[in-house]
């Protein structure tokens, strides 16, 4: 196992540990970031993806939703999940994204709430064709947190970059994008159609 692993797994242990002392966090998101800690020990194609992506390990002292979402995107990219696991509002997020991105439009807060959920209604045309919108109807309070915290962990993973307060592009270059978008059999050497 690398140095990365020890690096990973260190930083959000120390998250768990500083979150017992301050009792802050309830024990099934402790047990969240201690299966994460464990997968990082125990992975070196997890590790590795990490690693490469660049993953900053200040980001374990990010929200735990966040956390998670990065672990269900890391896991899900190195084949450690499968599709059926994979969290349903991070695919909307990166597959709309992605198409955003290939169509050369920035790819906003406001887009990635409208993947979210089906009761959004997009104006825009060509967005609307471009967006991988969920098929089920979520609350408006689910969709604020989740599409924040989708889109952290595309940033973190630097997947996604922010150009200004609201808009972001995509790193299609980045070993995790290809990974994540392979795993879509969308082949990015190739351009859209």
């Amino acid at each position: 196992m690398t140095d990365n692993n020890n690096t990973f797994s260190t930083a959000i242990n120390a998250r768990i540990d500083a979150a017992i002392k301050a009792d802050k966090m309830s024990e099934s998101n402790r047990d969240k970031l201690r299966n994460f800690a464990k997968e990082c020990n125990n992975s070196e194609k997890l590790v590795a993806f990490l690693a490469n992506a660049q993953v900053d390990v200040r980001v374990f002292e990010n929200d735990v939703y966040e956390i998670d979402k990065l672990r269900n995107l890391s896991r899900f990219a190195v084949d450690e999940i499968a599709a059926r696991d994979f969290n349903e509002m991070n695919r909307c997020v990166f597959l709309t994204a992605l198409a955003f991105e290939r169509a050369d439009i920035a790819f906003t807060r406001e887009d990635a709430t409208h993947a979210c959920s089906s009761h959004y209604k997009i104006k825009d045309a060509k967005k609307r064709a471009l967006t991988a919108q969920n098929a089920k109807q979520v609350a408006d309070s689910t969709v604020a947190s989740q599409h924040r915290s989708s889109l952290k962990a595309l940033e973190a993973l630097n997947i996604l970059r922010s150009i200004n307060k609201s808009e972001f592009r995509m790193n299609l270059q980045n070993d995790a994008t290809i990974k994540l978008a392979a795993k879509f059999n969308i082949d990015l050497s190739k351009a859209a159609e």
